[in-house]
């Protein structure tokens, strides 16, 4: 039985793509698989902020957002970056949006208070909340203090510089 990869790079001449034989686009067809198992494997260990390879071609942004959409739409909260210049890509893309933790936030407030009543299952803008929609709700909220603290760090380092 062969080894299984050592590595998981998986950028457009990483590791994994030499060791699979896949192609490499940024729309990340050859590698789903792989990023999907990584992600399961990930989450049934605990992780709770799986963050998703590097993007080697730094100076290519735009392919970047597109594999950051991809990591997001897959379950990642993040992606590592190798450059200063991914960074505020990487941060649009997995930061929620303002209407996000607004209409999550609704979305708790709401719930919490169905809760109260004795009720665990509600609807809001015509979509049913449960505990699984409450919970995805408390992750993007989670996701979204992270990013605001982030920020403050950020500019706050770059401040004392």
């Amino acid at each position: 039985m062969a080894a299984l990869p050592q590595r998981i790079g998986g950028g457009e001449q990483g590791d994994l793509v030499a060791d699979l034989g896949v192609e490499w686009t940024p729309e990340g067809t050859g590698l789903m698989h792989a990023r999907a198992q990584v992600l399961m494997d990930s989450r049934a260990a605990g992780c709770q902020h799986p963050m998703e390879a590097v993007f080697m071609d730094f100076r290519n942004l735009d392919a970047l957002r597109v594999e950051c959409e991809l990591a997001r739409t897959l379950g990642y909260v993040g992606k590592v970056a190798i450059h200063p210049a991914q960074i505020p890509v990487i941060h649009e893309v997995f930061a929620p949006s303002d209407d996000d933790v607004a209409h999550h936030r609704r979305i708790i407030e709401e719930f919490d208070a169905a809760l109260a009543r004795g009720s665990a299952s509600i609807q809001v803008d015509g979509k049913m909340v449960d505990y699984a929609v409450a919970r995805v709700a408390r992750g993007v909220l989670a996701r979204a203090d992270l990013a605001v603290s982030a920020a403050a760090r950020a500019a706050n380092s770059s401040t004392q510089l």
